[in-house]
């Protein structure tokens, strides 16, 4: 499937058995499906993974050694238990220094929510499960980049977030089950990359026009200085 609204590196929708150029899966335990219709964020397939406390499944988008990266996928939000450590969804990955982001879908108390750690910095936001997001994030080396979550029907779920990023490349991405102890079965959709200095959002819908609602096109327009 083509992505016309926006340019990208890669685009992969999960609609059949095959990988787009630059991503590879690492899935030893064969806990990774797709084309999978059992949650679909949009067409036909997603990729779902089987949660093991055993070991790490998920796509990898390596060699990428940019210092500006831009990402975009769908995740599907499954309900946990209270206290459930949930799992680590998405990796950006430096070889120098190691791990740098880590995005986990997690219930520290009552209430399931999405935490973004970059390095020792903790983001925090409350999420309603059983049913699909859109993430969005912008690395920018040594500058401020920005997280964002969107709803199912292109509105935002939160308000933009600034992250300060480490003065480090990204070299790989990494997403689906990594270091968790969950044995949930999870569900993510269309992951997008794009290597450019930019705090636009990709995102998940093909049409930029008729996808944005008003208050994201607003956001966007006062980003760019346009209001």
């Amino acid at each position: 499937m083509a992505y016309p609204d926006f340019t990208t590196d890669t685009y992969e929708d999960f609609e059949d058995s095959t990988l787009a150029s630059g991503l590879s899966e690492v899935d030893v335990g064969g806990n990774i499906t797709f084309p999978d219709a059992g949650q679909v964020f949009a067409g036909s397939g997603a990729m779902k993974v089987v949660a093991s406390t055993s070991e790490d499944d998920y796509i990898e988008r390596a060699s990428i050694g940019q210092n500006y990266y831009q990402f975009g996928f769908a995740f599907y939000a499954t309900n946990l238990d209270n206290y459930d450590p949930g799992l680590e969804i998405l990796n950006l990955v430096s070889n120098s220094y190691g791990t740098m982001v880590r995005l986990s879908w997690k219930s520290p108390d009552v209430d399931p929510l999405i935490r973004v750690r970059i390095a020792d910095t903790e983001y925090d936001f409350p999420l309603t499960p059983d049913q699909w997001y859109w993430l969005s994030g912008n690395w920018i080396r040594n500058g401020t980049g920005k997280f964002r979550i969107y709803n199912y029907d292109h509105t935002e779920a939160i308000e933009p977030q600034d992250c300060a990023c480490l003065d480090y490349a990204v070299d790989a991405c990494r997403m689906g089950n990594l270091g968790s102890n969950n044995t949930k079965t999870f569900y993510f959709d269309r992951f997008v990359d794009y290597h450019a200095n930019t705090q636009d959002s990709l995102l998940g819908w093909e049409s930029a026009a008729a996808g944005l609602s008003i208050p994201v096109a607003i956001h966007h327009m006062q980003e760019q200085g346009m209001l």
